[in-house]
């Protein structure tokens, strides 16, 4: 009997842990999320006076690596799944106006942007093969409902 409520309470435990450790981690992806928007906000409003989006100029290519970094962001599972498919959806629909050969020096974004129309962000092949984190980290927001 006591041993069946301890067994019981060592559950709830570890359940409360595991909940509190999932909280942290997501708000801690979005707190990065914050500083990837305030970044694409900034180069944004040069990008509106420089005209229309091209890699060739020095804002265009700040936006073109920033697209790169949060790719890397998303790969590594850093950041949260319902972030990451409006961000992917995003850059497909801005970085449409690029030619592929403007983007050769972003691999990544390249991948995506050379990829299957419409593909589902979570399989863009510009995040490459999957690592343990993010699998698991994406596994669990998928589950949890985000």
């Amino acid at each position: 009997m006591i041993g069946d409520i301890a067994n019981i309470a060592t559950a709830i435990a570890v359940l409360l842990a595991a909940g509190g450790l999932w909280a942290q981690t997501r708000a801690r992806k979005f707190e990065l999320a914050l500083v990837y928007v305030q970044q694409y906000w900034k180069i944004e409003e040069d990008l509106a006076r420089e005209g229309p989006l091209s890699a060739a100029t020095p804002n265009g290519y700040r936006y073109l690596r920033l697209c790169e970094d949060e790719f890397d962001a998303a790969r590594q599972g850093w950041i949260d799944i319902s972030i990451w498919r409006i961000w992917h959806d995003g850059m497909r629909s801005e970085l449409k106006v690029l030619h592929p050969d403007q983007l050769t020096k972003f691999e990544q974004l390249h991948l995506c942007m050379t990829g299957a129309e419409g593909h589902s962000p979570t399989a863009c092949p510009g995040l490459h093969t999957p690592g343990l984190r993010r699998k698991v980290s994406w596994w669990f927001e998928r589950l949890l409902g985000s």
